[in-house]
């Protein structure tokens, strides 16, 4: 935590109520662990220090207030960009609602006459200062290239404690069309 707020004030940020915000989420965040560490310390040698009354309204108030809000806002502010080099080929600018299946390209007139092999035409148009084509292996550039060629099987067996999730997740799956997985099976 002293690590992370050390980062916070030696960090460069794009916005500086952004780094404001940020520090004084940390250095709060600083001092009401230190106020644990002294009610720790009185809890060992048996000295009242400060209360348990104190120590809820330090912890629950200060660190919701003092700590989670300005960083929670500061983070907002800042929008940070990834810290990798963006190797300037187009994102899709396709967005969906519901349901993002094999419907949602006829209805938006995204499915044309012409068939692909893969999901990329040549690998090497991919190729970059950040990114070397001569070091995929073949075998992954005969995927990409030729992908109508594989099929994907699956055997589901979801872990015991994940199945209340997995329930919830194959009703989501089921309706958004997109990895289906189901409770299990083939």
């Amino acid at each position: 935590i002293y690590g992370y707020g050390f980062y916070v004030w030696r960090a460069k940020f794009n916005a500086i109520s952004a780094k404001i915000l940020l520090i004084v989420s940390s250095s709060t965040l600083m001092v009401t662990i230190m106020f644990s560490l002294i009610y720790s310390y009185g809890n060992l040698k048996h000295v009242m220090t400060i209360t348990i009354a104190q120590m809820v309204w330090i912890h629950g108030v200060v660190n919701g207030i003092g700590v989670a809000l300005p960083a929670f806002v500061g983070w907002m502010i800042e929008k940070s960009v990834p810290n990798y080099k963006y190797y300037g080929k187009p994102m899709s600018k396709l967005r969906g609602n519901v349901a993002i299946g094999e419907a949602f390209l006829y209805s938006g007139n995204l499915v044309g006459s012409k068939e692909y092999n893969g999901l990329v035409d040549q690998i090497t148009d991919f190729h970059s200062e950040s990114f070397d084509v001569t070091k995929v292996p073949l075998s992954m550039i005969h995927f990409y290239e030729n992908t109508a060629e594989y099929e994907l099987q699956s055997n589901i067996k979801w872990t015991r404690w994940f199945r209340p999730f997995a329930l919830c997740y194959e009703k989501m799956s089921k309706r958004v069309e997109q990895i289906h997985l189901g409770m299990g099976g083939n």
